[in-house]
């Protein structure tokens, strides 16, 4: 707000879809990353049906990421409905589409399974596939972005500052200071 207040140039350094598409397809079966891009949101919809942030049903809601999808991957004869997806999900999952079980699907697109490493899927293993591709495309984006300003000013998410703090260091060939947070 402040920066467009004032005429600061801003720049999302997230990659397309298409582009994170594209390289998962390389590793990933269509299905796969389809389902991803549909259990992704269900955990979302649930906490903010909670929250009573939302009214509308889950069909609604998750529309417009299965529209992303389409015109992102443009399947030939590929089925893009909720149905296909809850398909995909029983065979990954061993479990119907359950949409009012929230302790089920938290943890089902972690990049992640600490607790129990046997409960992983290939969900898991497309989130950590996902993740790593916009973490290296967002440090290249920061290169690029230091070829014609001398300062960089980023908001993005905590965990992806952990993974990304090497390469911005090498990248600035400096010592990345962080934020004391511990007073929050």
């Amino acid at each position: 707000k402040l920066a467009l207040e004032n005429n600061v140039e801003v720049v999302c350094a997230e990659p397309d879809d298409s582009e994170l598409i594209e390289d998962l397809s390389t590793r990933f079966t269509r299905d796969e990353i389809f389902a991803y891009y549909f259990y992704l949101m269900l955990p979302q919809y649930q906490r903010r049906k909670r929250e009573g942030a939302i009214e509308e049903s889950f069909e609604d809601y998750i529309r417009p990421t299965l529209e992303n999808v389409k015109k992102a991957t443009n399947w030939e004869g590929f089925d893009y409905s909720i149905e296909h997806a809850s398909e995909i999900g029983r065979d990954i999952l061993g479990k119907e589409l359950d949409i009012e079980d929230e302790a089920f699907y938290e943890n089902k697109t972690w990049p992640l399974i600490l607790d129990s490493p046997e409960e992983e899927t290939v969900l898991n293993k497309v989130s950590r596939e996902w993740n790593a591709f916009r973490d290296v495309h967002v440090v290249n984006q920061m290169g690029e972005a230091l070829k014609d300003h001398d300062r960089l000013f980023i908001v993005y998410g905590g965990t992806h500052s952990l993974v990304q703090k090497p390469a911005i260091e090498k990248l600035l060939n400096a010592k990345v200071v962080e934020l004391d947070r511990s007073d929050e």
